[in-house]
């Protein structure tokens, strides 16, 4: 995929994505479908479709928003959307094309704020109802990274971290722990790993965590 450059200003954009009303009589919510790409050089492309809320045919994501800036375009029914880095990472990470998806910062139009306080209403059925939940906490730094793959690894293989390739390390989500993950967490607890320790602890500093959602949508997912 082609680099894909923060937006500094919208000025240069004159079709933006726009919401259209959602019910809001009733359990009715957007969902969006990440479109196969035809070229590698395409940027994100979405399709943004109204539903009422069922089981089981939908993923609901669980992340933090970030900083406000700086926001990458992607294409939301053949119109330019914003999105801010965090979640733009996740687009460009985690392969998740045809699936239906509910975003909260795409699926809600955050202009509305009757539709806010509707779907928040909802919020509970929106995540029990899902399919599943993905958890994305990020691309993370090369430490916390790293000293994952180094606790995993005195389990579980001969790999030293210094070893690992630069795209070993991109992104939390990007390496295969072993098979039984019960096993390795009570070997590592046992042999006091500090590699176990030093990840552990830098997962528990992310971000994420202090979200005011994550207990409920943890409790509804």
């Amino acid at each position: 995929m082609a680099l894909i450059r923060p937006v500094e200003n919208s000025a240069g954009y004159t079709e933006f994505f726009r919401h259209s009303p959602l019910d809001l009589s009733g359990s009715s919510v957007r969902l969006l479908e990440v479109l196969p790409r035809t070229a590698p050089v395409q940027p994100v492309k979405c399709r943004l479709t109204h539903h009422t809320l069922k089981d089981d045919t939908y993923i609901a994501l669980s992340y933090t928003w970030g900083p406000p800036g700086p926001r990458f375009p992607i294409e939301v029914n053949d119109r330019v959307f914003l999105v801010r880095e965090n979640l733009f990472d996740f687009f460009t990470h985690v392969d998740v094309v045809g699936k239906l998806l509910w975003i909260d910062a795409i699926s809600i139009d955050q202009a509305n704020s009757a539709e806010r306080v509707h779907q928040v209403h909802i919020m509970d059925k929106i995540f029990s109802r899902a399919k599943s939940v993905f958890v994305w906490l990020g691309c993370g730094d090369d430490g916390i990274a790293r000293a994952l793959v180094h606790a995993a690894s005195e389990h579980d293989t001969n790999e030293s971290p210094d070893e690992m390739s630069d795209s070993d390390s991109d992104s939390l989500t990007d390496y295969h722990y072993p098979r039984r993950p019960q096993s390795f967490l009570d070997q590592a607890v046992q042999k006091n790993s500090h590699a176990f320790w030093k990840a552990y602890k830098s997962l528990c500093s992310l971000s994420y965590w202090t979200r005011v959602w994550i207990l409920q949508e943890s409790y509804f997912g």
